[in-house]
C-alpha cells in the first residue's frame, strides 16, 4: 500500500566508471568493443564474437598453424577480475581459433591480448583488442546514515560496491506490520527523507536496492525506531467518585487512545488549586484517592499523560478537565450528659484534680466526615461549656491556646492546653480502608503537674470548688482541625486539709492577737487610788455592812473632822447629782468634790 509522503531527495555525483568514454552504449545490453574498428582493417587480428556479463569470446586466424598462445584480459578497473592464461591446441594444428575469457566482472572493461609462442618472423603480433562485459544486477546496497525524530525517517546510501552496471532506479521501503511506504527514485539519488505519516514510538523496517539494466539486485534492511513525543490526546472517561466528603474524593480514568500517546505513557500528572496554592501529583494507575482536600470547596482537576523521551524529561499531553465541590465540614457531635459521667472517673476527681478516660470511639468525639484524627490536645477551660470558644479550620488560621501561666492571669476564663500535640490512639482510624482493630484506652488527670515557673504547655493544677469543661482538639492529616464538645464536666471537690490548716492558723492568729492586745491593756491600766485621810483624822475601826449581798467596809472619822465615805464598789457617780461642786454618797454624808477627785 503507498502512502502520500513528503520526501527530501540529495543528489550526488555519478562515479566516475559510469561516466566511462564510451561511444557505443547499446540500449538495451549496452555492448561496446573497441575491436570492431580493427575486425575490418587486421585479417589475422582478433575478433570479438559474444560478450556477456561475465565473459567474453574472441577468435582469430594465423597463416601457420600453431599451437600455444598467451591469452589476457587485463580489466580497467583494478576492482575487477583480470585472467592471464595459457591457450593451447592439442591434436592437430590448425591456423584458425576460439577462445572465451570467463569469471569476468559485469561491466567492465577489458584489454584482451593473444600472443602466439613462435620465433617465426612471419607470424604477426596480435594486435590488442578493447571490450566490455554487460551489466549484470547490482549488488547490496551500504546504508550509510539513518535517522528518525518522532515524526520522520531519513536514508543515506552510497551505490553499490559491486554496481554491474548503470544504477537506474533504487527502491526504498519504510514498512511496520501495518503500514508499508514504498519509494522509487532515480539512480543518481543516494538521500531521501520522509516526512509525513511517520508516527512517533514506532519501529520501521528500511529496505533499499538497486537496479540497474539487468534487474534489481539484492536487498538490504535495517531497522529503525522514530522517537516518542507529547502524547497528542487526553485520558478518555475522567471521572469522580460518588462518595465526595468534606476532604476526599476518588477520581477515575482511561487510557488516551492508541494512536495519540506518541510514546508509552510512563505516567499521569494531576494538578489543581487548593487554598491559593498549585499542587500537583503524579501516579501510574489510572486512578487516585485524595485525602487532604479543603470542605466547601469548588475545584478544578487538570489531568493529562506523560512520555518520557531519551533523555529522562516528560512530555505532557494535553489535560482532561473535571470540576467538583467538596461538601461542608460536619461539626463535632454533642457530648450527652450519660457518657460524661461515664468517662468521668468521679473517686478521682479532688480539689486541685479531675480524671478522665479518653474514649476509644473516636466517632464519639469527632465526627467521620472531617477524617481522619491523626493528632489531638486536651484544653481546660474554667466554665461549663466551651461553646464560645470552640473553633475549626486549618492550622494556618488556628489561635494557639494558652498555656497555663496565661491561663492564670486570666482567672482561667479563656482554655489553656495541657500539652502539646499528641499522635491519636490507634483505634481512632476510622475511614474503612485505614480501620485498625487495636483497642486503646487510657485514663488523663488534669492538673497532675506544678506549673509556677513554666512558661510553656504545662498540666498544671485546678482551683477548689470550681467547674471545668475539659475537650479536645483533633487534626486531620490535611491539616483541617475541630474542637469537641465537652468530654469531661466536672467541679473540684473541697481541700478539706487546707481548710483545717486554715482554720488551726486563723485561730492561733486570734489567739495571739487578743493575747497581746490583752497584755497591753493591763500594762498601761493605772492602779485605782485609795482615799487619803486627813493628818489629824483618827481612823476608826472598820464596820462591816451588806450591800447587794457583798461585805463592804466604811471609815469612820472623828467628830472634828468631816467624815467621807466612799464605796469601793460602786465607783460611778452621775453628773446630775452634782451640785455646787458637792457630791452626795448614799449613807447621806457630803464629801467635798475635790477629796472625790482626789
Amino acid at each position: 500500500m503507498l502512502h502520500d509522503m513528503s520526501i527530501t531527495i540529495s543528489l550526488k555525483k555519478a562515479p566516475v566508471w559510469a561516466m566511462r568514454n564510451f561511444l557505443c552504449l547499446a540500449a538495451v545490453l549496452l555492448t561496446c568493443t573497441a575491436a570492431e574498428n580493427d575486425n575490418s582493417t587486421d585479417p589475422y587480428g582478433l575478433r570479438i564474437i559474444d560478450i556477456g556479463t561475465h565473459w567474453i569470446a574472441v577468435n582469430w586466424t594465423d597463416p601457420k598453424p600453431l599451437q600455444s598462445f598467451k591469452v589476457d584480459a587485463e580489466p580497467d578497473n583494478d576492482q575487477a577480475i583480470g585472467i592471464h592464461s595459457t591457450y593451447s591446441i592439442y591434436g592437430a594444428l590448425r591456423t584458425s581459433h576460439e577462445y572465451e575469457f570467463d569469471f569476468l566482472t559485469p561491466y567492465t572493461n577489458y584489454t584482451l591480448t593473444v600472443e602466439p609462442f613462435t620465433s617465426d618472423p612471419s607470424v604477426p603480433a596480435k594486435q590488442p583488442v578493447r571490450a566490455t562485459t554487460l551489466q549484470y544486477a547490482p549488488g547490496k546496497v551500504s546504508i550509510l546514515h539513518l535517522a528518525a525524530s518522532h515524526d520522520n525517517i531519513t536514508v543515506q546510501w552510497k551505490e553499490p560496491e559491486q554496481a554491474n552496471g548503470v544504477i537506474e532506479e533504487y527502491y526504498i521501503s519504510i514498512n511496520t506490520n501495518v503500514i508499508v511506504y514504498n519509494i522509487t527514485v532515480n539512480g543518481s539519488i543516494t538521500e531521501i527523507t520522509v516526512r509525513n505519516g511517520i508516527k512517533p514510538n514506532t519501529t520501521y523496517t528500511v529496505t533499499i536496492a538497486a537496479k540497474t539494466g539487468y534487474g534489481w539486485g539484492d536487498t538490504y534492511y535495517q531497522n529503525v525506531t522514530t522517537l516518542v513525543t507529547y502524547p497528542s490526546g487526553t485520558p478518555a472517561n475522567f471521572i469522580h467518585s460518588d462518595d465526595i466528603t468534606s476532604y476526599s474524593t476518588e477520581l477515575y480514568w482511561e487510557e488516551i487512545l492508541e494512536d495519540e500517546r506518541n510514546g508509552y505513557i510512563a505516567g499521569y500528572r494531576l494538578r489543581y488549586m487548593d487554598r491559593g496554592k498549585q499542587h500537583e501529583v503524579y501516579t501510574k494507575t489510572n486512578e487516585y484517592r485524595f485525602d487532604n482536600l479543603t470542605q466547601d470547596t469548588f475545584y478544578t482537576f487538570y489531568l493529562s499523560g506523560y512520555v518520557v523521551n531519551n533523555k529522562g524529561r516528560c512530555l505532557l499531553g494535553p489535560e482532561a478537565i473535571l470540576e467538583l465541590t467538596t461538601l461542608q465540614s460536619a461539626p463535632a457531635p454533642p457530648v450527652y450528659e450519660q457518657l460524661r459521667n461515664y468517662w468521668l472517673v468521679d473517686e478521682l476527681v479532688t480539689s486541685n484534680q479531675i480524671t478522665f478516660v479518653l474514649t476509644e470511639n473516636v466517632l464519639e468525639i469527632f465526627s467521620q466526615d472531617n477524617g481522619d484524627i491523626t493528632q489531638y490536645q486536651i484544653l481546660v477551660i474554667k466554665s461549663d461549656s466551651n461553646d464560645e470558644f470552640r473553633q475549626s479550620g486549618y492550622t494556618e488560621n488556628m489561635t494557639e491556646p494558652l498555656t497555663w501561666n496565661q491561663a492564670k492571669r486570666k482567672s482561667f476564663r479563656e482554655p489553656y492546653a495541657i500539652s502539646l500535640p499528641q499522635p491519636s490512639p490507634a483505634s481512632w482510624s476510622t475511614t474503612i480502608r485505614n480501620r485498625r482493630t487495636t483497642s486503646s484506652q487510657s485514663e488523663i488527670t488534669i492538673g497532675s503537674e506544678s506549673c509556677d515557673s513554666r512558661s510553656q504547655y504545662c498540666n498544671g493544677p485546678l482551683q477548689a470548688l470550681k467547674t471545668y469543661c475539659v475537650y479536645a482538639r483533633g487534626w486531620t492529616k490535611n491539616d483541617f482541625y475541630t474542637d469537641s464538645d465537652c468530654l469531661a464536666l466536672a467541679t473540684t471537690k473541697y481541700n478539706l486539709t487546707a481548710l483545717i490548716v486554715g482554720i488551726v492558723v486563723a485561730v492561733g492568729v486570734l489567739l495571739l492577737v487578743f493575747g497581746v492586745v490583752f497584755y497591753c491593756v493591763r500594762k498601761n491600766r493605772k492602779p485605782k487610788s485609795k482615799p487619803r485621810l486627813r493628818k489629824d483624822a483618827v481612823p476608826l475601826p472598820k464596820t462591816p455592812r451588806q450591800k447587794d449581798g457583798q461585805e463592804t467596809y466604811d471609815y469612820i472619822e472623828s467628830t472634828e473632822m468631816r467624815s467621807s465615805y466612799i464605796d469601793f464598789e460602786n465607783e460611778y457617780c452621775d453628773p446630775d447629782d452634782v451640785h455646787n461642786n458637792k457630791t452626795t454618797a448614799e449613807n447621806g454624808y457630803i464629801l467635798d468634790a475635790a477629796t472625790v477627785q482626789e
